[in-house]
C-alpha cells in the first residue's frame, strides 16, 4: 500500500474528523449531520460544543 495524497472539501475533512474521534462508536445520521451542517458554519462555537459532547 503506497501513500497518497487527497484533497478534501472542508465538509468532507469534518466528517472524516469526527469520525476519527468517535472510532468503534456508532453514530446517527443527526449526529452526523449536525457536524455537516453546523460545524463546518459556526467552526468556532461548534468545536466548543463538539468537545463539551465528546
Amino acid at each position: 500500500m503506497t501513500s497518497q495524497e487527497i484533497n478534501l472539501t472542508t465538509k468532507e475533512y469534518g466528517v472524516l474528523e469526527y469520525l476519527m474521534r468517535n472510532k468503534g462508536k456508532v453514530l446517527s445520521k443527526e449526529q452526523i449531520e449536525y457536524i455537516v451542517f453546523c460545524c463546518i458554519l459556526y467552526n468556532y462555537a461548534c468545536k466548543a460544543h463538539l468537545v463539551m459532547i465528546l
